[in-house]
């Protein structure tokens, strides 16, 4: 970031590397185990590897969680405590974490508890939710933006390219959202 000339280079190559290892991964799932590929991929794994691999997932997904929970958490208690101070600095974050704050963290953690286990098969929320967030944070959203902020400054063939990638984007979520509500309705 010490030099804005290369953030454009650095974001193409970035999200270009996203995009092939994704892709790479997928298809070499798809190739190895061919139709008998499991929505849950490391379920094809061999069971000697496979407490390794989910170990390693539990421990991404427990060290991940704190992040969105924190964020959820500061937009209930902004909606429904008001009278809360916003304040970055330590002395009022202690004290506003009191009382009605701890019940809203509280019914967080319950509520995101009782999800995961009230919900047939887990794989297919987590699809539906990836298949809304995923394609809107790496295709739609950043293409919106950019033909909102650019527009006068994009030539027509970057605004095409733009457009075709919002679409790829809509396409997939649509797609997305519809067979994981597909599945879940199926599994209920």
């Amino acid at each position: 970031m010490e030099d804005r000339e290369q953030f454009d280079t650095m974001l193409g190559w970035t999200h270009g590397v996203a995009c092939i290892m994704k892709t790479t991964f997928s298809l070499l799932a798809v190739l190895t185990w061919g139709p008998k590929t499991n929505e849950v991929i490391t379920d094809n794994l061999p069971t000697s590897l496979r407490p390794i691999v989910n170990l390693c997932l539990l421990a991404k997904a427990l060290l991940s969680y704190p992040l969105p929970f924190y964020s959820a958490a500061e937009i209930l208690q902004t909606c429904l405590l008001r009278d809360a101070p916003l304040s970055s600095s330590s002395k009022q974050r202690s004290q506003r974490v009191t009382g009605p704050a701890l019940m809203v963290r509280g019914a967080l953690v319950v509520s995101s508890y009782l999800l995961s286990m009230l919900v047939p098969r887990f794989s297919l929320l987590m699809g539906l939710t990836g298949s809304v967030t995923g394609a809107a944070m790496t295709l739609i959203l950043p293409c919106l933006f950019h033909l909102k902020l650019q527009w006068e400054r994009l030539t027509v063939q970057d605004r095409l390219i733009d457009v075709a990638i919002l679409s790829l984007g809509l396409i997939c979520s649509v797609a997305g959202v519809i067979c994981s509500l597909k599945g879940l309705l199926r599994d209920l």
